[in-house]
């Protein structure tokens, strides 16, 4: 199964060039580039819904990744080329639900979203608010609630 997923790069969505040069923490995070495919585990990197239990860092795995109609990663236009939605499954999600079937109760369509530049420049950056979580930092998951960890310690 995992030997035909496909791996998508998404670029950031700017109207000013040097917003990719520019460091992610500008943006509160927000990645640049992404790269992304179905059965990733990623984490939220934005606080969506925090009463329903959709907060940065929020962990969950990638189901689907939707284009528009038209809209594809090798469209000769740059701004084609981005998903409409990436739907990831939250397994501690606990708002209302996206789809019928009880076993996506938890999945949930992320949609890009648009940053300031910290300190008002007029500087933005749309992307999706997502980075892959297969690993984190001690600083990324200080503070947070893990079912499990492996550490090393060397």
């Amino acid at each position: 199964l995992l030997e035909k997923v496909r791996v998508y790069r998404f670029y950031l969505r700017t109207d000013d060039a040097d917003a990719a040069k520019m460091r992610e923490e500008n943006f509160n995070g927000l990645p640049s580039q992404l790269e992304m495919a179905e059965y990733a585990r990623v984490i939220l990197i934005s606080n969506l819904a925090v009463e329903h239990g959709l907060m940065n860092g929020t962990q969950g795995t990638v189901q689907q990744i939707i284009f528009r109609t038209d809209w594809h990663p090798n469209h000769e236009n740059p701004n084609n080329r981005e998903p409409d939605v990436i739907v990831v499954d939250f397994p501690k999600y606990e708002g209302p639900r996206f789809y019928d079937e009880p076993e996506r109760a938890t999945w949930v369509p992320i949609r890009t979203q648009t940053r300031n530049e910290e300190g008002d420049t007029g500087v933005s950056r749309t992307q999706l608010p997502l980075i892959l979580g297969w690993a984190m930092t001690p600083w990324k998951a200080q503070g947070m609630t893990l079912d499990r960890a492996i550490v090393r310690l060397t």
